[in-house]
């Protein structure tokens, strides 16, 4: 059996624990934390200018279908809000 470029190539990333999102350059976990922060961010945000009227982590989570934790880490970390 002749192995061809791409057929090393597709059984490399069949076999690879990293797996990359085509034509972006990132992992499947970066991408997919790029877009958790992108959903979470709007959600966070979308009351800015009604303070008391804010969404809770719980809410946020139920809503978009992201973890709690994973909520709270984007809020706590990434959007560097309480």
């Amino acid at each position: 059996m002749n192995w061809g470029d791409s057929s090393i190539k597709k059984l490399i990333q069949k076999s690879s624990f990293l797996v990359r999102v085509f034509g972006t350059g990132l992992s499947l976990a970066k991408a997919r934390k790029a877009r958790n922060f992108q959903t979470v961010e709007e959600l966070a945000l979308s009351q800015e200018n009604a303070p008391s009227a804010h969404l809770t982590v719980r809410q946020i989570a139920t809503e978009s279908g992201i973890p709690k934790s994973g909520v709270h880490e984007l809020i706590k970390h990434d959007l560097k809000l309480k």
